[in-house]
């Protein structure tokens, strides 16, 4: 699924069978320009693995209106 998805978006409780769900593996597999959002508990997803796999972001530049939107956290 991670191939071919241009979003993956995890949403889930952490239960033994979701921790670690998520890690280097699953993200390196990721097409590119494809957006993880990660939205889960603590834990299902392995961020030391994930961080050391992702590529740096291009944010949006200050005057996006992302920026001064309340409800959205960058």
């Amino acid at each position: 699924m991670p191939r071919r998805a241009a979003i993956v978006a995890v949403a889930t409780p952490l239960t033994p069978a979701t921790k670690g769900l998520i890690g280097a593996a699953e993200v390196t597999v990721m097409k590119p320009g494809a957006v993880f959002a990660d939205v889960s508990r603590g834990g299902v997803t392995d961020q030391v693995d994930v961080h050391a796999v992702i590529r740096p972001v291009q944010w949006h530049p200050l005057e996006h209106m992302m920026w001064h939107m309340f409800h959205i956290l960058m």
